[in-house]
């Protein structure tokens, strides 16, 4: 595992080398990977925020995923900046 998050329902949010993102709750475990939308290679960071997103910092750019949809943030074509270590919020 390379990241970790709780969230504010208590979830457990994981993440992997490869890129994928495991939601474990107490009842299931969700797998958010390229099939949901999620492109980018190894998941750096996760971040919980107040609004209820789960952020996502991979090699590809950032991502975040809400009531079980995953988006892309778009940074622009082939950035400098793609590969993302962080997120947070103010």
């Amino acid at each position: 595992m390379t990241a970790m998050a709780e969230d504010a329902a208590g979830n457990l949010w994981l993440a992997d080398s490869l890129g994928t993102v495991y939601r474990l709750s107490e009842s299931a475990v969700t797998t958010f990977g390229r099939a949901e939308g999620l492109h980018g290679r190894r998941v750096e960071r996760l971040y919980a925020a107040r609004d209820g997103r789960l952020w996502i910092a991979t090699h590809d750019g950032v991502y975040y995923v809400q009531d079980d949809k995953v988006t892309g943030v778009w940074l622009g074509r082939d950035p400098p900046w793609r590969y993302v270590r962080h997120v947070t919020e103010d």
